[in-house]
């Protein structure tokens, strides 16, 4: 599973930087159905991932700040939709 971390790290810095893109550029289609649960699915993942696995890990400290950011960035993401979500949502 050790070797299995590294590569799964960077695919899940692959699918939250075009979670990102697609939240800046195109957020039509990231607020159905099956894109939500990608994005829920994949933040989840890297924060199991990180706390985990690399947490307690002094190596592969590239592989660790990666997950880690990409996945608070998604979280934040998360909660910038819901306060505008929530703000529409209350407008007249």
């Amino acid at each position: 599973m050790k070797k299995m971390l590294n590569p799964i790290s960077i695919l899940l810095f692959i699918i939250h930087f075009f979670i990102l893109y697609l939240w800046l550029f195109e957020w039509e289609k990231l607020y159905t159905a099956p894109w939500l649960w990608g994005w829920g699915i994949s933040t989840l993942g890297g924060g199991v991932i990180y706390f985990t696995h690399y947490k307690k890990s002094t190596d592969h400290i590239v592989y660790k700040k990666l997950l880690l950011s990409s996945t608070f960035t998604m979280v934040a993401i998360a909660v910038l939709s819901f306060l505008v979500d929530s703000t529409v949502d209350s407008m007249p």
